[in-house]
Formats: C-alpha cells, structure tokens, sequence
C-alpha cells in the first residue's frame, strides 16, 4: 500500500480553468514605437503603468488619454473583465433570471 494524497480544495480559477477565466490578452499599440505588444486584460485597467516590450518605455494607462489605442485596450479589458465575472457568477449560482 502507498501513500495516499488527499484531495486540497482547489482555487476557483483552477476549478474553472476549463474556460480559461481572464486569460484573455489584450493588443496594446506603443504610442512611440508603434509596435502592438499583448497585455492581460486583467493588469490592463485605468492608472497602471506597463513597459512596452519593443522600445522599454514606460507607458501609464488613463482613460482620458489621447491615443485612441490606449482606450480602446483599457474598453476591451474592461468588458472582457466583466464577461468574466458574470461567467463566474453564473457558474456559482445558476443562470440569472
């Protein structure tokens, strides 16, 4: 007879990892060097600064910013967060009604 391991409660993001929960990235346009790198939609949210990959400038995320990229990434993050929050919520409690 061998050691038996015993089953340790999983983490929800593991226990539902079958859909992938926030592991959606989203494209992000580097406004000085013009490149597209790819972000985690869930780092990606108003007042966080990210170092682009290509040219290592540091860029820092607000929603009144002038580059239309920037917002449409901080936009896209946000929904893809929320999708992801109700599909937890409907995993845990049933669909809404």
């Amino acid at each position: 007879m061998g050691l038996r391991h015993f089953q340790v409660a999983k983490p929800l993001f593991i226990a539902l990892e079958t859909d992938r929960i926030m592991d959606h990235k989203v494209k992000i346009r580097c406004p000085a060097c013009k490149q597209v790198f790819r972000e985690r939609a869930n780092k990606v949210r108003d007042g966080v600064q990210l170092n682009c990959p290509n040219c290592c400038k540091l860029l820092t995320l607000h929603r009144d910013t002038d580059d239309p990229y920037l917002r449409r990434a901080l936009k896209l993050a946000k929904e893809i967060r929320k999708a992801a929050q109700e599909q937890i919520v409907e995993k845990l409690y049933g669909p809404i009604r």
